[in-house]
């Protein structure tokens, strides 16, 4: 009985509270749960059969390889640059030189070279298909440059700039500055100062030709003491009778 009693007022009493809970949330409400989903626009349509139109700055990479990072004023140094289409469709850049290009710039950063400056204007259209790339070489002596190859270049000063790759036909497409050190040549080592002593070998030398040149004087006075004694001397020639020249004179 009492058993029954507990279990029926814990019943009621947790009714109430159910109801009192229920009652709570009527009057502050919890706040609705808002989902928030960022909005992108969809992609464009890709027309692979449209017709190739110039490559945009962000569907291409620039890449400019050279052969060290280092080199002597009076040697030159070599520039391999790349162009690669990493775009979803086909595209056009000029390859030629004076597009595909790089701009050397001092320490102050101001353009002292590019390879564009003195190339020919002609373009040459390269299509990309998408993963493709292009190349070209350029070669750099340390000297300077002027648009369209006006003036005459002068030899720059050892020191340390910067070379990077750029695209004339594609506005903002730029590579990663390379730094590039001009060191001055080595100086020339001085000559040997000449010395007014001789050498001992000199001396040798010079001891030597006296006494062959000696031998040889006196074995050319002793030839001809040698041929005279060996010569037998030349008799009188004989004298004719003095009977036939007494003779002759009488008559």
């Amino acid at each position: 009985m009492c058993v029954a009693l507990v279990v029926g007022i814990g019943t009621v009493a947790g009714y109430g509270v159910g109801r009192g809970v229920d009652w709570v949330r009527d009057v502050w409400p919890d706040p609705p749960v808002q989902l928030l989903a960022e909005k992108v626009a969809p992609p464009e349509a890709l027309d692979p059969a449209g017709v190739a139109e110039t490559c945009a700055p962000s569907a291409v990479a620039l890449d400019l390889v050279t052969d060290g990072n280092t080199f002597t004023r009076g040697d030159a140094m070599d520039f391999t640059l790349r162009v690669t289409n990493e775009g979803r469709v086909g595209c056009l850049v000029d390859s030629a030189t004076s597009s595909m290009q790089v701009v050397v710039t001092g320490p102050d950063d101001t353009q002292v070279w590019s390879s564009a400056d003195c190339a020919s204007t002609k373009a040459e259209p390269a299509l990309l298909a998408p993963g493709w790339s292009w190349e070209i070489e350029a070669r750099w002596s340390g000297i300077t440059s002027t648009e369209g190859c006006e003036g005459k270049p002068s030899k720059l000063e050892p020191g340390t700039y910067t070379a990077t790759m750029a695209l004339g036909d594609v506005p903002g497409a730029e590579g990663e500055p390379t730094t590039v050190t001009l060191e001055a040549p080595p100086e020339p080592e001085p000559d040997p100062t000449p010395s007014d002593e001789p050498s001992e070998g000199a001396d040798d030398a010079d001891g030597e030709k006296k006494s062959a040149a000696t031998e040889a004087s006196d074995e050319s006075a002793e030839e001809p003491k040698e041929k005279a004694a060996d010569e037998p001397a030349e008799e009188p020639a004989e004298d004719e009778p003095q009977d036939a020249a007494q003779g002759s004179a009488e008559e």
